[in-house]
């Protein structure tokens, strides 16, 4: 237990691996159980904490469900997840933001695809949402902000997701729909 306490703390002081001090605080921890709220600082999950994944296991699955107006974005970034690793399986449907709000609090989906933001309700009820296409397509002004919403604790899946709609990658599919 020494052991690894003392590398964890030579982690930290060193900066690597993602443990630096600036990236490591009580506020970006989620203790088991403990859900991500509107009262979590806005550092706590940002666009930087989602990197483009080197590789992604075989059998990675997300479902994504949500407003009809994202179902060509979600679909672009699905091609484009699939193509960027083989194996994966990420599930698309576009059943209206309601509707998948129900199945994501049932824990029936992963990630919410919605057009606003969240309310101080839904919030308050510990989704937590990330802005996908915050810079809108310069051609299109009238394209669709994006938000994937989801329920803390943050799954692994849906972080290796996250990482690649955030990539180059993902703008690049987004762009191409």
């Amino acid at each position: 237990m020494l052991i690894v306490a003392k590398g964890f703390n030579w982690l930290i002081k060193n900066n690597l691996a993602g443990f630096g001090q600036d990236n490591f605080s009580k506020n970006s921890i989620l203790k088991a159980g403990e859900r991500v709220n509107s009262a979590s600082p806005p550092s706590a999950v940002t666009k930087a904490n989602f990197v483009l994944p080197a590789i992604v296991p075989q059998g990675t699955s997300i479902n994504i469900n949500g407003s009809d107006k994202l179902n060509q974005i979600n679909i672009a970034l699905r091609k484009g997840f699939h193509q960027q690793y083989p194996g994966t399986i990420i599930t698309t449907n576009a059943d209206g933001s309601d509707v998948a709000l129900a199945l994501l609090y049932s824990g029936d989906i992963d990630l919410l695809a919605l057009d606003r933001p969240l309310s101080p309700a839904e919030k308050a009820a510990g989704l937590t949402a990330i802005q996908i296409n915050s810079l809108r397509v310069k051609h299109n002004q009238n394209e669709p902000v994006l938000y994937y919403v989801y329920q803390a604790p943050l799954a692994p899946d849906i972080e290796l997701f996250l990482g690649y709609a955030f990539s180059e990658l993902g703008k690049k599919a987004i762009n191409s729909h």
